[in-house]
């Protein structure tokens, strides 16, 4: 490809400079603003739809009384608690991935443990070569 070719070819590209750099910059910034924003509008209607009561009318149950999940059927409860039942109800049939949510949601998460070999180490490797690191 000639050297003319390349530059008709690439005319309409603007020069990258700190200029450019600032303005690209700026613009990221906004957009993850935005997002950021956006992810918060979520979260709060998510939090006011997860405390509303399945039924319109009728006495609030305190979940606090209610001592199994048969007893919480029909009772007028928070969608969160409904939610939490059906969950447990998912775990208890054998659903290992509502096991797990269950598990990581009450902060019972195993941590991943890594081991290391002493061996495959950047300092044992420099030493193994009389490299100082």
């Amino acid at each position: 490809m000639s050297k003319e070719s390349l530059e008709r070819r690439n005319s309409h590209l603007v020069p990258f400079n700190s200029e450019t750099a600032k303005i690209a910059s700026e613009k990221g910034r906004l957009a993850r603003a935005e997002k950021a924003r956006s992810r918060k509008e979520l979260k709060e209607a998510l939090k006011i739809v997860l405390n509303l009561t399945i039924k319109k009318k009728g006495k609030i149950v305190d979940t606090e009384k209610i001592q199994s999940l048969a007893e919480a059927n029909g009772q007028n409860i928070t969608v969160n608690e409904a939610l939490a039942i059906a969950l447990t109800e998912k775990a208890l049939s054998g659903d290992v991935q509502a096991f797990i949510t269950i598990r990581d949601t009450i902060g019972e998460k195993p941590t991943d443990k890594v081991e290391l070999d002493e061996s495959k180490t950047i300092e044992s490797w420099a030493k193994n070569h009389k490299v100082k690191v």
